[in-house]
């Protein structure tokens, strides 16, 4: 498994200190917006809005959050479907 995952999962399952490791090529507010939608998908089952990643990260704007999201998504990071909410997906291991 090549690409931006890999070499991620070395963590997985253990429960602890999970995300410790160094992320190249994403900014850090576009890591924080990676943990934030990981954690609420790991508390809501579900992802969430743009709005709700707005807010909870105090953007001033719902577009600051797509810009991110769009981001991620570009470097592979996640995936959503088009034109529907609460669809994203994290294709990569939390990167907290």
């Amino acid at each position: 498994n090549g690409g931006a995952g890999a070499g991620w999962d070395q963590q997985k399952g253990s429960g602890k200190n999970r995300g410790d490791e160094i992320v190249i090529g994403i900014s850090k507010r576009q890591r924080e917006v990676f943990v934030m939608i990981d954690r609420f998908i790991e508390e809501n089952g579900y992802s969430p809005s743009m709005r709700e990643i707005a807010a909870q990260l105090g953007m001033a704007a719902v577009s600051q959050a797509s810009s991110c999201v769009d981001a991620l998504e570009q470097k592979g990071y996640l995936a959503r479907a088009k034109g529907k909410g609460r669809t994203i997906r994290l294709l990569v291991d939390c990167v907290r």
